[in-house]
This record gives structure tokens, C-alpha cells and sequence, in this order.
């Protein structure tokens, strides 16, 4: 659509200019008549061959041909400025796609917010509770993400505070399976085992 727009410019351009020499052309044939004469004796004596083929030129022939060119020119341009809406036209609605895909996952997140968020207020002040319900929760994100070594840790945490010896050394097991080199993680295991045999004895 918008190249119409400089090519019907240029064609009003020059029809502009057309019908301003066109008008002003029998004035300067008034004032010069001798020189337009002496133009043409001069085109016959020397372009004789130009002369001629501008008499046989059939100005109604060319007229068609002329409007036949336009008219294809104008319809490849028609075709392109479909062309471009249609793809303007789906660049809008993947755009308003991913717009929405991102205030989707906005709202969600919100939401997930508002849920971590304890529900009764006696709970504010169960510590057991409260850390049964972050070990769900860890448990929850493990399942989705099994391979977050930070998640694990946690969760160990939160049994040894629960007193859940055997759980939280099978989470700092986990840890290490995770990254065997790392010597805190060995260290936590060795430790839990240690408790666990002075609790046995």
C-alpha cells in the first residue's frame, strides 16, 4: 500500500509537466515559426532515417501497448502491497501472541505467590508445620527439577530439623551424587551417618 504512494507522485509529477508544456507549446510555436521549419529541413537532411521512423510511428499502437505495461505494473504492485499486508498482518499476531504468553506467565506467577501464602494463621506459629509444608513444597520443585542440587540440600536441612536423620542423609546422598567432588556435601553425609550410629549405640 504505502509504494503507491511515491509512484502515484511521480506519475502526477510528470502529467503535471506535460500539461504545463502542452498548454505554453502552441505559444512558443506562435512566437518561432521559422524555427521549427528550419528543425524539421534540418531532421530530413540529416537524421533522414529517424525522420522516417517517426512518421511511421503509430502513436494509437503504443498508446495500447503503454496502457497494457501500466496496467500489469499496477497489478504486481497491487500483488506485492497484498503481499506485505499479509505478512504485516501475522508479524502483529505473533507479537500479540507472545504478549499474551508473557502476561499468562505473569499472572501465574502472582498466583503461586498468593498460594505460598499460609492460609490459617495458627500456622505462623506451628514451626513442625510449617516446615512439613516446605518439605512438600521441596518436594514438589525436586519432581519438576531432580536435578537442582540446592533443592536437595534444603530438603536436608528441613529434616534434620524435623529430626529425620535417615531422610536428610538421603538427601545429602543426593547432593553428592550430584557433584561427587564436592567436600561439603561429603562432609554433611559423613556427619548424618555419625549421628545416626551414636543414636543407634
Amino acid at each position: 500500500m504505502y509504494i503507491l504512494i511515491p509512484i502515484l507522485l511521480i506519475v502526477l509529477s510528470i502529467a503535471g509537466i506535460i500539461y504545463i508544456v502542452w498548454r505554453k507549446f502552441s505559444f512558443l510555436k506562435k512566437l518561432t515559426p521559422d524555427d521549427d521549419h528550419k528543425d524539421a529541413q534540418l531532421l530530413d537532411l540529416y537524421f533522414p532515417e529517424i525522420k522516417s521512423r517517426y512518421d511511421k510511428l503509430d502513436a494509437g499502437e503504443y498508446k495500447k501497448l503503454w496502457l497494457s505495461e501500466t496496467e500489469k505494473v499496477l497489478r504486481r504492485l497491487r500483488m506485492i502491497s497484498l503481499k506485505i499486508d499479509r505478512f504485516s498482518d501475522s508479524l502483529i499476531k505473533k507479537v500479540r501472541h507472545a504478549h499474551s504468553k508473557e502476561q499468562a506467565k505473569s499472572i501465574e506467577a502472582q498466583e503461586k505467590i498468593v498460594n505460598e501464602i499460609p492460609v490459617r494463621i495458627e500456622e505462623l506459629f506451628d514451626p513442625v508445620e510449617m516446615l512439613k509444608k516446605e518439605e512438600q513444597r521441596l518436594i514438589i520443585d525436586i519432581a519438576k527439577n531432580p536435578k537442582n542440587v540446592d533443592l536437595y540440600l534444603s530438603l536436608g536441612e528441613v529434616y534434620i530439623k524435623l529430626g529425620s536423620l535417615g531422610d536428610a542423609l538421603n538427601s545429602y546422598e543426593a547432593c553428592l551424587k550430584l557433584d561427587p567432588q564436592n567436600e561439603i556435601y561429603l562432609k554433611k553425609v559423613e556427619d548424618i551417618k555419625s549421628k545416626i550410629t551414636n543414636e543407634s549405640h
